[in-house]
């Protein structure tokens, strides 16, 4: 019988955690909620490699429980390694040992395929008993009313700027490039209202004992618009807690929901990231993305800022029916709508999606270097531009989406028709100079301009919004 003394959660991935002003966007919540459903005798350890090093030397532990998605696989495989050198049973879960099993088994010592809660125990015994198994799995969906609340408590939550939540599995849509699906099963689940509120408490607890804990929240749900009357109570349970800054991720069809609309406001709700995708209607609907129209664009914007909410809209290149003419007209599509807040990425055909299988077929696929599945680089082979056009295609459009004056007259309209006019305090102004001069060598013009007029205007906006314009405009290429 082997003692079962510690297992270390390991979510595999590079360190982007830059210090105060370079934090992580939101907090993991995979490794937190399987370290919940591990029995309270066990000691357990989170090592989230997106805000950390692991420290090969001193790390111990009986079971080390490893999940990745596929950009980060070679990282994956390389922690298993290092760690089964030193007598540690690594087993692998997560996206991409569930879609590419094989591959997986050959660098771990098991794979565990499906929700985790549901083969932890499975897993405990027969490591306790030497009889572990090469695979695990379950084709069973985890019931959610019945999950702890997240181990948050085992992360460095200062390294992050959103408290991460998840109330609910599942989208009502299933676009060809997305693999929300192969994650969270057909179908849509959720937790009761009062264990989200719980989560949040918990959340609020942390952050009285630690101001350095985030009580920032977003709710990391694919789509939390799928089931609108769960939603509309969320809402409602939310409204007295006055949360100091949240945001979501929901469908376009959200913003022709003007009851819901109405309780995004009085909840205090923030930001929404949209997966507008394409002004393509030919890329839309080849690829599953029924519920989109680009027509349709502007209005949702004006919507949601009458309202006060930012909208986060991100768009895909790459799409067979992608010319050269869609970075342009997307640019000026992006200026029409007065969009302050854009991420680009190139189509990624991840293991598993409906994408991958049609260029598989196609012969398309250039390599398997899972490294580069990061949704910047072209992994494929285009059909209607070359790999040179659509990088430097996508590097037009963030450029054009990310222009300071641009950016500043958005946020000026915003404050105008949502009449929030947020107010950049003492702090923030302190915050933003001492950035500017620490960091004046590393920042490019067009982001030392915006510094300066957001300092001198001083009520354009908040620290948090200037901090992430500035990362937008500098990290444009």
């Amino acid at each position: 019988m082997r003692d079962l003394k510690k297992v270390i959660i390991i979510q595999a991935g590079k360190n982007m955690y830059g210090g105060y002003v370079k934090k992580f966007l939101y907090t993991n919540i995979t490794c937190p909620t399987i370290a919940a459903a591990i029995p309270d005798n066990i000691e357990i350890e989170i090592i989230d490699m997106y805000v950390q090093n692991i420290d090969y030397e001193s790390i111990n532990a009986d079971l080390a429980l490893v999940t990745t998605l596929t950009t980060f696989a070679n990282i994956a495989f390389e922690v298993a390694g290092k760690l089964k050198k030193k007598g540690i049973t690594v087993i692998a879960g997560g996206v991409h040992a569930l879609v590419m099993p094989e591959e997986c088994q050959q660098h771990f010592d098991a794979i565990a395929l499906g929700e985790a809660e549901l083969l932890l125990d499975d897993i405990f015994n027969d490591f306790r008993n030497g009889n572990l198994k090469k695979r695990y799995e379950t084709k069973e969906q985890l019931d959610l009313t019945k999950c702890k609340i997240p181990r948050y408590d085992l992360l460095q939550l200062n390294k992050y700027t959103f408290t991460a939540l998840m109330a609910s599995k599942g989208c009502a849509f299933d676009c060809d490039f997305c693999s929300s699906r192969l994650i969270t099963g057909a179908g849509f689940r959720h937790k009761s209202v009062e264990q989200v509120i719980n989560e949040i408490r918990y959340i609020q607890e942390l952050h009285e004992k630690d101001p350095s804990v985030p009580d920032t929240i977003f709710f990391v749900d694919s789509n939390l618009y799928t089931d609108r009357g769960f939603l509309k109570e969320l809402l409602n349970a939310l409204i007295p807690f006055e949360i100091h800054r949240w945001g979501l991720f929901a469908s376009v069809n959200i913003a022709n929901d003007d009851e819901i609309l109405d309780l995004l406001q009085k909840a205090n709700c923030e930001i929404i990231q949209i997966g507008f995708e394409s002004i393509n209607p030919a890329s839309l609907k080849n690829n599953n993305k029924k519920q989109n129209n680009p027509v349709k664009y502007k209005e949702i914007l004006e919507k949601l800022s009458a309202k006060g909410i930012y909208a986060f809209g991100s768009f895909i290149f790459g799409f067979d029916d992608d010319d050269c003419n869609v970075f342009k007209e997307t640019a000026e599509a992006i200026e029409e709508a007065d969009f302050m807040i854009t991420g680009f990425s190139t189509l990624t055909p991840f293991p598993g999606t409906k994408v991958y299988e049609r260029l598989s077929e196609e012969g398309r696929i250039l390599h398997k270097d899972w490294s580069k599945y990061n949704m910047e680089e072209v992994v494929y082979k285009p059909k209607m531009v070359t790999e040179e056009e659509l990088l430097s295609g996508i590097q037009y459009a963030r450029k054009r989406s990310t222009d300071p004056v641009r950016l500043l007259k958005c946020l000026e309209k915003f404050n105008e028709v949502s009449g929030k006019n947020p107010k950049l305090g003492a702090n923030g102004k302190i915050a933003l100079l001492m950035a500017y001069i620490f960091m004046f060598f590393k920042f490019k013009p067009e982001t030392k301009y915006f510094i300066r007029k957001v300092i001198s205007k001083g009520n354009l906006v908040d620290y948090y919004h200037a901090a992430h314009f500035i990362a937008s405009i500098q990290n444009s290429r």
